[in-house]
């Protein structure tokens, strides 16, 4: 955008020009016509000419305002566009950044659930959590066949031993007779992934 300049309104009538200059050439014209004619004369001519001068300098000024301002549109117009689309871009950077966290917060809900259940949106729970829990469960089951182990190691000891001191008896001491050892022996045999004793 140009400068507004005093010539833009007016260069003093030389050459007409300015926009000033220009209307009030043509305001000259008209009154002047009329004067010749007589249809203006003595004080009436002054009196016209006074208030033409004053509304045409007036409007000079205006239309010369309203050129800048017609100039700058297109300007303020870019720049509210670029305002808006950098707007919408910082908007969408944080709708962006929402939306990776909430997708954040999913994963971690969802590795907060696979530490106490084993199917997540009907997935077998795998990676280090489900190696974790299938080694935690090994081991549970490992304390179990212990005991049963343990428990079948103690029994034959104590029929073991009962045959020993007492020779075959008919009768044994509780949970040392024929049916109470094998019950013992096929939990054990189970445990490890084999048929019952038969």
């Amino acid at each position: 955008m140009s400068e507004i300049n005093i010539s833009d309104v007016t260069v003093n009538g030389i050459d007409n020009t300015g926009v000033f200059d220009y209307l009030m050439a043509a305001v000259n014209a008209q009154i002047n016509d009329q004067f010749q004619k007589q249809r203006l004369t003595g004080t009436d001519y002054a009196t016209v000419y006074l208030g033409a001068m004053q509304s045409v300098l007036e409007q000079s000024i205006a239309f010369t305002l309203q050129v800048q301002k017609a100039e700058l549109e297109p300007e303020l117009l870019q720049a509210q566009i670029e305002a808006a689309e950098k707007d919408a871009e910082i908007k969408q950077a944080q709708l962006d950044k929402a939306a990776a966290e909430i997708a954040l917060l999913e994963q971690k809900l969802k590795t907060e659930k696979a530490q106490i259940i084993d199917i997540i949106d009907g997935n077998a729970v795998v990676g280090a959590i489900g190696k974790q829990k299938e080694l935690q469960s090994k081991q549970i089951d490992g304390y179990t066949r212990d005991a049963e182990q343990k428990l079948l190691g103690k029994t034959l000891d104590n029929w073991a031993t009962h045959m020993a001191v007492g020779g075959v008896s008919p009768e044994f001491p509780n949970g040392l007779d024929a049916v109470d050892i094998t019950e013992v022996v096929n939990v054990a045999r189970a445990g490890i992934g084999l048929g019952e004793a038969t």
